[in-house]
C-alpha cells in the first residue's frame, strides 16, 4: 500500500471518529434535555397537587363560600400604595388598571330572602355556583382567590366587600350580622322568607333591631316575630295569604 494510500485511510478513520464523537454529544444533550423536561413536568404537577389541596382546605364542596371568602372591586383599581405592593408570597398586590371587581353582582342578600339557606344568587336570580364560571355573569373575588387566580392579599387592597371591618365595606349591613350575630341552627325561618308575613323587613328596619327586640320584648309596642321553622307550616301561610289577596283582587273587579 502506497504512502498515499496509507494517509487516505487515515484521515477517514479520524473523520469517521470525529463523527461518531459528535453523534454521541447529540445523543448526551438530547437525554439531558429530556430529564429536564421530564424534571419540568414533574414540577408542575407537584405545584398543581398542592395548589388542588389548598383550595380543598380552604372551599367546601358543594357550599358557596361566605361572602369574607367571596374576594375583588366594582370599579378599575387604583395602584395600592408602594409600601404594599409586594405580597408575602412574592405576588404583585396591584393588578392591571382594567381589572374589575365582580362582587356587586352578587345578590349578597339571598340568604336573608330564601329562608335562611346560605347561598347566593346574582342580582339577576342565577344561582351562584361556588367556583363554577357561569356564562354571562362575573365571579366573585372569593372565588378567585379560592382558585389561586388572586391572592387574599390582593382582594384585601381592591375588594371592596372583603373585609367586613371595614367602615366603607359595601356588605349588606344585615348580612355580616348574620353571619356572626345570628343562630343558625334551623335550616329554614319564616322571618328570612321574603314571601313570608313574618319576614323581617315587614316589622322592623334592619335584622340589628329584629335582635335587640328579641333580646329585650318591651323595646316595642308588639310581641317580637318569632317566625316558624315548619316548611310546611310557612308554605301553607303564604298560600293562604295570596289567595287573600287573589280575593280582594277579584272583588276590586267586580
Amino acid at each position: 500500500m502506497s504512502q498515499f494510500e496509507i494517509r487516505m485511510q487515515e484521515a477517514s478513520r479520524q473523520l469517521f471518529e470525529l463523527a461518531e464523537a459528535e453523534y454521541a454529544e447529540e445523543e448526551r444533550v438530547a437525554a439531558l434535555a429530556e430529564e429536564e423536561r421530564v424534571a419540568a413536568l414533574a414540577e408542575e404537577e407537584r405545584v398543581a397537587s398542592l395548589a388542588e389541596e389548598e383550595v380543598e382546605e380552604d372551599v367546601q364542596e358543594g357550599v358557596p363560600p361566605s361572602p369574607q371568602r367571596r374576594i375583588l372591586p366594582t370599579e378599575p383599581v387604583n395602584p395600592p400604595p408602594a409600601a404594599a405592593s409586594q405580597s408575602p408570597r412574592g405576588l404583585p398586590v396591584r393588578l392591571h388598571d382594567s381589572f374589575v371587581c365582580q362582587c356587586h353582582e352578587i345578590d349578597w342578600l339571598t340568604p336573608l330572602k330564601n329562608g335562611g339557606d346560605i347561598v347566593y344568587n346574582y342580582t339577576d336570580g342565577t344561582p351562584s355556583i361556588q367556583c363554577i364560571p357561569i356564562v354571562g355573569h362575573g365571579m366573585p373575588c372569593g372565588d378567585r382567590v379560592n382558585l389561586g387566580h388572586i391572592t387574599s392579599e390582593q382582594a384585601i387592597a381592591i375588594c371592596r366587600y372583603y373585609r367586613w371591618d371595614d367602615p366603607n365595606t359595601k356588605m349588606p349591613r344585615d348580612l355580616i350580622d348574620f353571619m356572626r350575630k345570628w343562630d343558625k341552627e334551623n335550616p329554614y325561618d319564616s322571618r328570612f322568607d321574603i314571601n313570608h308575613p313574618d319576614h323581617y323587613l315587614n316589622h322592623y328596619q334592619s335584622l340589628q333591631e329584629l335582635i335587640d327586640h328579641l333580646q329585650d320584648p318591651s323595646l316595642y309596642s308588639f310581641s317580637p316575630i318569632q317566625g316558624t321553622t315548619d316548611v310546611f307550616q310557612a308554605q301553607a301561610d303564604i298560600n293562604e295569604i295570596e289567595a287573600l289577596k287573589q280575593a280582594s283582587l277579584e272583588s276590586q273587579q267586580t
